[in-house]
């Protein structure tokens, strides 16, 4: 079924990355090897040796860096995407089979994005991730959609739910609140949720955690919910935890 699906997926998205001659859709769908491109990333993103930074963290002293672009690297088996990574700054890069050089934004986000569904759960996440570093792109909806698909495994769907967390739409938050609003959803999703609500400015995540907190259902859920007001510098947070201290 994934074979299938993906053979689909990688002929319909790559289609317009102008692969001509050899190199043609069928080639490359076919393909027994490793497919490269290059796609530019987000402003707040650095690709280093040790890892990927984003945001204030700028890295490991000492650690070779590089941003602006991040080179995407696919393991295919006859035309089944079994691997998704990327090159880090100072190690071995070996030839790939296909290289497609520099890929637009907008198509090295959607092929990502349409693996995710067709996917082995682990190649699904590592496809989550890179899509999140890709510039100029809008993901939330399609976290949003990832993120409440029970036909997902629930390490996909917490992957979802934590980068929806990381985008600055407004809309990505009303897609968490729904997932914590869902009577029958699981406890693990709904403390990713929190996890995810977390990451957001304090204007926004504060008073939501705190409706958590007051709330939920489910003591592990609460207890997450505790957990990262505590981290916040927020008079708020002291206030509730001084009320719950009185039995208020």
């Amino acid at each position: 079924m994934w074979r299938a699906v993906v053979t689909s997926v990688l002929a319909c998205v790559m289609a317009p990355l102008g692969l001509t001659g050899q190199e043609s859709l069928h080639t490359v769908a076919g393909l027994d090897g490793t497919v490269a491109f290059e796609v530019s990333t987000r402003d707040d993103v650095r690709i280093c040796r040790h890892g990927i930074n984003r945001g204030s963290w700028r890295g490991w002293r000492g650690d070779e860096c590089a941003d602006g672009s991040v080179t995407i690297v696919l393991e295919v088996d006859r035309g089944e995407v079994r691997d998704v990574d990327h090159l880090r700054p100072g190690r071995p890069a070996p030839e790939p089979d296909v290289d497609l050089g520099w890929v637009s934004t907008a198509d090295a986000a959607r092929f990502l994005l349409d693996l995710v569904p067709v996917s082995h759960p682990e190649v699904a996440e590592d496809a989550l991730h890179m899509a999140a570093l890709v510039d100029s792109v809008m993901l939330w909806p399609d976290l949003e959609r990832f993120a409440g698909n029970r036909d997902l495994s629930e390490d996909v769907r917490e992957a979802a739910l934590f980068w929806l967390g990381q985008e600055a739409a407004a809309e990505a938050v009303r897609g968490i609140t729904r997932v914590l609003e869902a009577s029958d959803e699981s406890v693990n999703i709904k403390e990713a949720a929190v996890l995810a609500l977390s990451q957001r400015p304090d204007s926004v995540s504060v008073p939501l955690l705190l409706d958590v907190a007051r709330s939920a259902d489910h003591p592990e859920v609460k207890e997450s919910a505790f957990f990262w007001l505590s981290q916040k510098d927020d008079p708020r947070v002291l206030e509730f935890f001084l009320e719950v201290l009185r039995g208020q």
